[in-house]
């Protein structure tokens, strides 16, 4: 069993981890959910919680098997908070996972959803 999330929330995910993020690689493969930071190499584990929200949490864990912190991708796509990523990574994580949001689903899927609006004034506040 696993869980549920909305379209633009996975979107942003999906954006971090293929286009952001410098991945692991195993055998020659990268690995779809563990990174690697000047701090270490660092992985997460989703919960089999649905968020109220249709967005993500997940706990991070480093490779050692300790876990660091947790994230959250609110429903309306916005990184609320992702350990061991830097501003600029999350801000073009959300601003490619819109993108791709608007490419499968439409400019009016974005508008309903009032998206745009909601990751730009979450990314000026973090800039201040």
């Amino acid at each position: 069993m696993g869980y549920s999330t909305n379209a633009i929330s996975s979107e942003v995910l999906t954006a971090l981890f293929e286009k952001v993020l410098t991945l692991k690689l195993y055998n020659g493969q990268k690995m779809s959910n563990t990174w690697l930071t000047p701090k270490g190499e660092f992985f997460y584990e989703t919960t089999r919680n649905d968020q109220p929200d249709g967005g993500i949490c997940a706990s991070v864990w480093s490779r050692a098997g300790y876990k660091k912190g947790s994230f959250k991708i609110d429903g309306r796509g916005v990184i609320v908070r992702f350990p061991f990523t830097t501003f600029s990574q999350r801000e073009k994580a959300q601003s490619i996972g819109l993108a791709e949001f608007v490419r499968k689903y439409g400019k009016q899927a974005e508008r309903i959803e009032g998206l745009s609006g909601a990751l730009l004034t979450k990314l000026s506040k973090e800039a201040v």
